[in-house]
């Protein structure tokens, strides 16, 4: 479960205004806040796609 209440209140105290706040995905919101990864390197990618490749 999300904690909507304290992602809420970090929106109001950024300036994020509550219909922008509601449009944002999770992933959207996780980049705002600075909580999210930020994605694969290329060398996790090269990893996974060496243990799973296409056939």
């Amino acid at each position: 479960m999300l904690p909507w209440d304290e992602m809420w209140r970090a929106a109001l105290h950024a300036g994020i205004a509550p219909d922008v706040f509601w449009q944002l995905s999770v992933r959207e919101w996780r980049w705002l806040s600075g909580t999210g990864r930020g994605g694969l390197v290329r060398t996790d990618l090269t990893k996974l796609m060496e243990a799973f490749p296409d056939e």
